[in-house]
């Protein structure tokens, strides 16, 4: 069995939706590709989830993740792709992510090699002196 096509997707997700749709739940969320979460290059990536499928969902409030910053949340809320944006990566790299987003600071870029330790030849993984806790906030005048 080989990994789903677009059609078989939007098929899939389309019913999905459209059931809980009728169970009148708080929110749906939607996640954009991102690359860098697929490094074997399986995924959907031409599927563009948001055009797809947010047109679909009428009751429940609208969560989108995958690759926002404080400028492109803010243009997918006002032309309503979204009901808000989830934020994930940006935090780690970020710890002051709100506060960078408030006043137009750059984004620092997060390393996945060091979000969960390092990975030793036997499997297991081994205590780092970087990771989450070597991202600085930023100086802001």
């Amino acid at each position: 069995m080989g990994e789903p096509t677009v059609a078989e997707t939007k098929a899939l997700y389309g019913h999905l939706i459209s059931e809980c749709e009728k169970l009148n739940i708080g929110y749906i969320q939607l996640m954009r590709y991102i690359a860098v979460l697929d490094p074997e290059g399986r995924g959907l990536k031409d599927l563009d989830v948001v055009a797809e499928f947010r047109p679909m969902i009428k009751n429940a409030a609208v969560l989108v993740n995958g690759d926002y910053d404080g400028a492109k949340a803010e243009a997918a809320v006002t032309a309503k792709q979204a009901d808000a944006i989830a934020f994930g990566r940006p935090f780690i790299a970020n710890p002051d992510f709100p506060d960078r987003v408030k006043n137009k600071v750059p984004l620092a870029a997060d390393e996945f090699s060091k979000w969960y330790g390092v990975h030793a030849a036997d499997g297991s993984i081994k205590d780092r002196v970087d990771g989450y806790t070597s991202y600085l906030p930023a100086t802001v005048a």
